[in-house]
């Protein structure tokens, strides 16, 4: 088979097009991204509260308390 000839989607994160490969042989109708980064960047869910998965992260509650003085450190 040319590659010509091979399936392409587009990619909704990087807007680019990629073909059919052999490994997704099984799983073509599944496949969204092009690779395995594109899958690690895709934008996060939405809940149902209409709040991203992202708003209640370790990172976030982290910096809300970033500000306080640490009792470690010499005045």
């Amino acid at each position: 088979m040319k590659k010509a000839n091979l399936a392409q989607k587009i990619c909704p994160v990087c807007a680019r097009p990629f073909s059919w490969r052999k490994k997704w042989k099984k799983t073509w109708d599944e496949v969204r991204y092009c690779s395995a980064k594109c899958r690690i960047k895709r934008k996060p869910a939405v809940s149902s509260e209409g709040l991203t998965n992202a708003a209640n992260s370790p990172l976030r509650l982290h910096s809300a308390f970033s500000n306080t003085t640490s009792r470690f450190t010499k005045e």
